[in-house]
């Protein structure tokens, strides 16, 4: 049998840690309830169930986040990570918030 090894830079995991954007929102996975949902929180967001297929998923990840992690250990690892910025640099968020800005001026 051989073993199969990806090294694909741009493969993204559903795991803990995980950055995700929901409603043009910041989420963190904290936990996976199954191969369907997973469980969120963010600063903005409150902890809530959510399906896989409403959410997407970005290369943005939090390090070191424990499983079911409390809501004061998630917003100091959040600012820690400074994960707003980092989110920021990426080519989708620029690309998401010249969208909005131009239906913005569209109306």
């Amino acid at each position: 049998m051989s073993q199969i090894q990806l090294h694909n830079p741009e493969f993204k995991f559903v795991e803990v840690g995980r950055i995700v954007l929901e409603d043009g929102k910041l989420a963190a996975i904290i936990q996976i309830i199954d191969h369907k949902r997973v469980l969120l929180e963010g600063p903005q967001v409150p902890r809530h169930a959510a399906a896989l297929k409403n959410i997407s998923l970005t290369k943005v990840k939090i390090d070191n986040l424990t499983f079911g992690a409390q809501h004061a250990s998630l917003v100091s690892k959040w600012k820690e990570s400074k994960i707003e910025e980092q989110y920021s640099k990426t080519p989708w968020a620029k690309r998401y918030k010249n969208a909005y800005l131009f239906r913005l001026c569209v109306r």
